[in-house]
């Protein structure tokens, strides 16, 4: 026989002017994830969550919204950080050919050009 302990605490709050949900840690009460007002509407707009999974008191379900929470946490912790690395290239490659153009917009010196026979750009 396994013995499952359910560790986590939902707290949602969904009848006040700034709802919101958040998942902690029943052992020592650290955050695991935060949904506000705007991502709550857009998961029960989705389908992803329900009122009624929330106010459940059946651990099956609570323990599937849970999931269903933890997982769409990492989702967008995992798209966030893909987007930042996109743009950290973007921006590495625009200061890149920043400095390229810079270094070929710069019209070199007739010494440069002509080093060896002394011949004018002119």
């Amino acid at each position: 026989m396994k013995l499952v302990s359910f560790n986590i605490e939902i707290n949602a709050w969904l009848d006040c002017s700034h709802p919101f949900i958040s998942l902690h840690n029943k052992n020592d009460g650290d955050l695991m994830a935060y949904f506000n007002s705007d991502k709550i509407n857009e998961l029960i707009a989705t389908g992803d969550i329900t009122v009624d999974e929330l106010q459940s008191s059946n651990q099956a379900s609570n323990i599937e919204t849970v999931t269903t929470l933890l997982s769409i946490q990492q989702q967008e912790a995992i798209y966030k950080r893909l987007q930042d690395t996109r743009f950290t290239i973007v921006e590495r490659r625009k200061d890149k050919s920043q400095s390229i153009n810079q270094k070929t917009k710069t019209k070199p010196s007739q010494d440069v050009l002509f080093p060896f026979i002394g011949l004018s750009t002119a």
